[in-house]
């Protein structure tokens, strides 16, 4: 088995709001952590808008 050179393996994630990526993918990370890391992420953005929508705002 031969190890993958770090700027091979990992790919960037670009994003329209930063200059530079922030988050890197792991190219040999198995499917399923890259799906549990994207789960965890979009239930935490959930939480959030869902705290957000039931917050009462002083106008």
């Amino acid at each position: 088995m031969t190890i993958q050179n770090s700027l091979d393996r990992f790919i960037p994630f670009t994003n329209i709001v930063t200059d530079e990526p922030v988050l890197m993918i792991d190219s040999q990370a198995p499917l399923s952590d890259l799906h549990a890391c994207v789960s965890e992420r979009l239930h935490t953005v959930l939480n959030y808008l869902t705290l957000m929508a039931c917050t009462n705002l002083p106008d």
